[in-house]
């Protein structure tokens, strides 16, 4: 530890900074409160790290740091598990994703010596006979002894008991449930009506992988108007590849209420899909459809230059 204290420079600073970004914040927040939600986050660590490194306060006990608390057989991932990860807020939890990872050639030689163990001996020779004998012989165990569990309960007039719902994590008057679905009764959606930089990344021959799958990330299953005629509701049903001469590109498809998805493209009425390309008219309908219907749908959308970055960031750190 003092070794790593010592020679930590300004690119291991950088680290932690992108770390604490990708992991720690929540990945919803945005404008403001997300940069004051990172800054927060950043000093947390670094003043949870110092009590860390001087052993202070949570980690002033000797029994923590002896041989047999931090040997070498105790990962550092399981050290931060038992002495950090539930008296800090930053520190503990960071020192857990990221230490837990096999990243090296020595951390993958201690795992595969671990997966040897199972893969060796008795457990990697125990023929098919044998191991049907011990499952029927230990379910059968199992049968019996919850059998004789019930009756002792209905005996005493009793059908379940505290354990059981601590089992399906409600307490006795289900409150934990009401409160899980009311959580999840309104999602609310975000929604950039922009192209950002990273959608127009140049494409090749037989398009890129990476890239439509962020596209179908972003924009299916929200709505547009066509802003025209009978301004017809769209929904986002795909996106496919446009390959012509001189121009490789991606564009959306977009499918009414009545379009049937058990038939295909060439089955349906062409009333019922359309293919919209990433240009102002297209964000326009957007635009023209979430002006009036965003609260019913729970659709929150952004607009370029607004409170909401865009994910170009996000997007060069991954390529790092």
């Amino acid at each position: 530890m003092d070794h790593a204290y010592e020679n930590r420079s300004l690119i291991h600073h950088e680290a932690v900074v992108d770390l604490i970004r990708k992991l720690i914040v929540d990945p919803k927040l945005v404008g403001d409160e997300k940069a004051w939600n990172l800054a927060e986050s950043i000093n947390t660590f670094w003043d949870e790290y110092h009590l860390f490194v001087n052993k202070q306060k949570m980690f002033k006990f000797d029994h923590m740091w002896e041989p047999v608390a931090r040997g070498d057989r105790v990962p550092a991932y399981r050290w931060h598990q038992r002495w950090s990860l539930h008296t800090t807020k930053v520190l503990g939890k960071l020192a857990c994703i990221v230490e837990s990872k096999i990243l090296g050639i020595g951390t993958a030689e201690r795992n595969w010596k671990q997966v040897k163990l199972m893969k060796s001996g008795q457990r990697s020779n125990i023929q098919s006979e044998k191991c049907k004998k011990q499952v029927t012989l230990y379910g059968n165990y199992q049968q019996v002894k919850a059998r004789a569990k019930a009756e002792k309960l209905s005996s005493a007039g009793k059908l379940w008991e505290d354990a059981d719902f601590k089992s399906l994590k409600m307490d006795e008057y289900c409150k934990d449930m009401v409160e899980a679905l009311d959580a999840n009764a309104w999602t609310t959606k975000m929604f950039r009506n922009w192209q950002e930089t990273w959608e127009r990344k140049p494409v090749g021959t037989n398009g890129d992988v990476l890239l439509l799958e962020r596209l179908k990330l972003k924009y299916i299953g929200f709505k547009l108007d066509e802003n025209e005629g009978d301004h017809r509701h769209f929904t986002v049903h795909g996106v496919e590849f446009k390959r012509e001469p001189r121009r490789k590109c991606y564009q959306l498809v977009a499918v009414t209420k009545e379009f049937d998805t058990n038939l295909s493209f060439e089955d349906n009425d062409v009333m019922h899909y359309d293919v919209w390309e990433f240009c102002a008219d297209t964000y326009d309908c957007f635009r023209v459809y979430y002006d009036e219907y965003a609260d019913e749908d729970g659709v929150i959308v952004y607009e370029k230059g607004g409170v909401c970055d865009s994910e170009e960031d996000d997007d060069q750190d991954a390529a790092i």
